[in-house]
């Protein structure tokens, strides 16, 4: 099934990607667009190669062969703190916080790949330094209120719950302003309240002018978040489309029969 969206911009095209490990094959994608604006989900059953391939895009794995462009540069070989630099900003399913700082310093660490570049003028020119400093701190206190964590800012993060974790990590990837968000399963384990949360959290992003593409394991979720639904199975790209065309397509039900990861 081809894509819906193929007359919008593109800001992840992939072009005959694969990965091995050893003499077996985790993916084998020969052709996957990301649209610039919306939501795409990534899904498929146990061992369809998501991971994989979301870790290659994100840069914390480098492919066997093929291609990956980030707003029409080739960032294959780039590092994930290059990438995140560009724009391309990612979160993991296991979140990363830093426990034992406090949730504004986990924050603060996420304006790091933008501070790298103003490092000599910082030194040069102090007052503009200070100021720097306070506009970031001002921005990640508007985060933390957006993600309702602001009473916790002093906290350690290893206070917190499992679905604040996830908060944190989202409000801490924003920090850089990211034009193309990689979440990792950004509902996983997290209650009801926290996961509609993180839903409308997501559809604001967007709504600003940015795309996501997520991977994630609850299926009415996807449905109901996605634009865009891409399935792979035994690491290539089986189907792609609309929320709606993807229920309906038997290649998707037949993968599917085993259970969704």
């Amino acid at each position: 099934m081809s894509s819906t969206s193929s007359d919008l911009q593109h800001a992840i095209e992939i072009r005959g990607l694969t990965k091995s490990f050893g003499g077996f094959q985790a993916v084998n994608v020969d052709e996957l667009r990301v649209p610039s604006v919306g939501v795409t989900a990534l899904i498929g059953p146990n061992g369809a190669g998501k991971t994989t391939l979301f870790d290659m895009i994100s840069g914390f794995v480098q492919p066997t062969s093929g291609t990956i462009l980030f707003d029409g540069n080739d960032v294959t070989t780039q590092p994930a703190e290059t990438r995140a630099r560009a724009g391309l900003v990612r979160t993991f399913q296991l979140t990363r916080v830093f426990d034992r700082m406090t949730v504004m310093e986990n924050m603060l660490i996420g304006a790091m790949p933008d501070e790298h570049f103003h490092l000599v003028r910082s030194v040069l020119t102090p007052r503009w330094s200070l100021r720097r400093e306070r506009e970031t701190r001002e921005r990640a206190q508007e985060l933390l209120e957006l993600v309702r964590l602001a009473p916790v800012a002093d906290l350690y993060a290893r206070s917190l719950s499992g679905g604040q974790k996830k908060l944190l990590e989202f409000a801490r990837a924003m920090m850089s302003s990211p034009r193309m968000l990689l979440l990792d399963e950004p509902m996983a384990g997290v209650n009801p309240t926290v996961r509609e949360r993180m839903i409308t959290l997501i559809r604001d992003y967007v709504a600003l002018g940015n795309g996501v593409l997520f991977v994630e394991h609850d299926l009415p979720r996807v449905m109901q978040l996605a634009d865009t639904v891409v399935v792979l199975d035994r690491g290539a790209v089986i189907a792609s489309g609309t929320p709606a065309e993807i229920t309906a397509d038997d290649d998707v039900i037949t993968a599917y029969m085993g259970g969704a990861r």
